[in-house]
């Protein structure tokens, strides 16, 4: 019996360090055949991921006009629904101009955000729709303006110089 243990233990120490083998103890390979099997390391800048929309894309965000730095949107949620308040920047502070959509539904298909609610008396519409592009902005629906993310949801800052 203590022979056998031994021949066991001596089996499995003398198999570990055998090890597997690698490319380097093959004789038979030619060193054409080894940089073959070496990754080749790509010199493409890797390419920007696509923002994935999701409801959170837009709620709690303020979002500036690219063109008219003057005019922004706002997206609130609240018991009664969301609401999309437009803003414009007069004399220096961004007030509501009552053009929003407020008690509003909003729905996600795809990158298609719609908001269905009640319309302020400014309003042109009950329904308006943004699309989120490739590069991450707002473009309203169907050929209205881009809108860019404001850093931090602060539109003070865009008074400051």
């Amino acid at each position: 019996m203590k022979k056998l243990v031994w021949l066991m233990l001596l089996l499995i120490l003398s198999g570990c360090s055998q090890g597997t083998p690698t490319a380097k103890s093959s004789s038979t390979r030619s060193a054409t055949s080894e940089q073959a099997s070496k990754p080749v390391k790509s010199r493409k800048k890797a390419k920007k991921a696509v923002p994935k929309a999701t409801l959170s894309t837009l709620v709690g965000h303020a979002f500036v006009q690219q063109d008219d730095q003057k005019k922004a949107i706002r997206v609130l949620s609240s018991t009664s629904g969301y609401y999309l308040e437009t803003l414009s920047n007069q004399d220096g502070d961004f007030e509501s101009t009552d053009q929003g959509i407020f008690a509003a539904q909003l729905t996600l298909k795809g990158r298609i955000f719609t908001f269905t609610g009640k319309a302020q008396p400014q309003a042109a519409s009950n329904t308006v729709q943004f699309q989120l592009t490739k590069k991450g902005l707002l473009k309203q629906l169907p050929d209205g303006p881009f809108y860019k993310k404001v850093p931090k949801d602060d539109l003070d800052q865009l008074n400051r110089p």
